[in-house]
């Protein structure tokens, strides 16, 4: 039995796309456990950890709580604050006192669905995604509750690895529509 030339490069073509889909699946994967690990990190205390996630000039544009009682928080403290580079974003975003304040208390959550992930090449990818912080309660009964509630836009560089090169959170109040990206409106 002989193979035709025609016959092998279908099989060469076919193997080729099975290899770039399942370098896309594996990509997607990482990118998925590095919001599950984001928020660990974030409620543990593991601030190296959580800095070592993103590249290190990245950007984080979120809505910063400013207000007195992280237990009892008043959306009207909420201000948009931009970070530049990991240093910055350790410092005031996991050593502010509106932070160290629920640590042991807190679940992050930006893995739930949907998490829309998109690749605009090999290397550079962005995705939509929901925030959720979850506090319990500093009282006894330790009830829990949310406090921030968000729609977030990543962008994502892969060098060795994936690393977040910038993110956009804006909390769910008002008109997150214009995060979302145009055609998914």
């Amino acid at each position: 039995m002989t193979v035709d030339e025609q016959t092998v490069a279908a099989l060469v073509d076919r193997v080729a796309e099975l290899e770039r889909t399942t370098r896309r699946m594996s990509d997607e994967l990482e990118i998925r456990r590095i919001f599950a690990w984001y928020g660990f990190y974030a409620d543990h205390n593991l601030n190296d950890e959580w800095a070592g996630l993103f590249t290190p000039d990245a950007t984080l544009d979120v809505m910063m709580y400013y207000g007195d009682d992280p237990n009892k928080m008043d959306g009207s403290m909420f201000r948009q604050t931009v970070y530049r580079g990991r240093d910055e974003m350790v410092e005031k975003v996991l050593l502010s006192a509106a932070h160290q304040a629920i640590l042991g208390r807190s679940q992050h959550h930006l893995d739930g669905q949907p998490a829309i992930i998109d690749f605009e090449s090999d290397t550079v990818a962005t995705a939509t995604t929901y925030g959720l912080l979850y506090i319990a309660t500093a009282t006894a009964d330790r009830n829990v509750e949310y406090t921030n509630l968000s729609v977030n836009n990543w962008r994502f560089v892969k060098t060795d690895r994936w690393y977040i090169e910038g993110c956009v959170r804006r909390r769910i109040d008002g008109d997150t529509l214009p995060l979302l990206p145009a055609e998914r409106r």
